[in-house]
């Protein structure tokens, strides 16, 4: 894949989406709680631990691009943060029809993509025309993502005034978006991987798994850890990424 990626920027990408997890957390906790999942509570009832926690993290995140980044990753990731504030801007304070105009679910894998490849395509000397297709596949399963939380949130996010241009969608339509997405990214996948099938493993396992939460979505284990399996598939991720880490 080209160069080695330094664990110590693994570790300022991860603890960065970790930031941004944190904070759309406790921004959304801070509402209404009758609307709220056991989920949000906690963030809730926790929050001024939590909010302790954000400042160190942000310290800690700040040191270590200090220490650790170029000027150039640096000025890239400020680029990063004006588009961040947009969409908490968007997700935030955008009220009743406007809401149903705002492609949260874009955004979010937009940023997402952005963040985790910014660091390698920078450290690459000459444009890597290997990437681009891993690239858009990781995109496509971002979005897939992010689209299956909203197809199991939609009535909560309804309730809380979360709504957005894929939420606004019915069920049977984001679940065929789900669908095309899976699908894509299995095609593509294997298409990419004819010569090696390690290098797309990852994406083949989240693609089928990502189908499977779609179209069996009723199914009472699914529906009740969702959210678990749609994260916790992602970490399979290490698995294609770790090959190119160096200390």
């Amino acid at each position: 894949m080209g160069r080695k990626i330094s664990v110590n920027i693994v570790l300022v990408l991860g603890l960065a989406v970790w930031i941004i997890y944190l904070t759309d957390h406790l921004l959304d906790s801070a509402k209404e709680q009758r609307f709220f999942s056991s989920k949000y509570k906690l963030y809730h009832d926790y929050r001024k631990y939590l909010l302790g926690l954000l400042l160190v993290l942000c310290g800690a995140g700040l040191v270590m691009v200090i220490e650790i980044l170029s000027m150039q990753s640096i000025i890239a990731g400020l680029i990063l943060i004006g588009l961040l504030v947009l969409y908490f801007m968007g997700q935030h304070f955008l009220k009743g029809e406007m809401r149903k105009f705002f492609p949260k679910e874009i955004i979010i894998a937009v940023i997402y993509i952005a963040a985790i490849w910014i660091i390698p395509v920078l450290q690459s000397e000459t444009p890597d025309l290997k990437y681009q297709p891993f690239i858009f596949l990781h995109f496509l399963l971002v979005l897939a993502n992010v689209s299956l939380f909203s197809m199991f949130e939609k009535p909560e996010d309804l309730l809380s005034h979360k709504d957005s241009f894929f939420g606004s969608l019915s069920t049977r339509h984001l679940k065929t978006i789900i669908i095309t997405l899976a699908l894509g990214s299995l095609i593509m996948s294997l298409v990419v991987g004819s010569k090696s099938i390690y290098t797309v493993l990852p994406f083949i396992i989240i693609s089928v798994v990502y189908f499977i939460e779609a179209v069996f979505a009723r199914v009472a284990f699914i529906a009740r850890y969702y959210a678990e399996i749609t994260d916790g598939v992602f970490l399979l991720f290490l698995i294609f990424f770790l090959p190119n880490f160096s200390v």
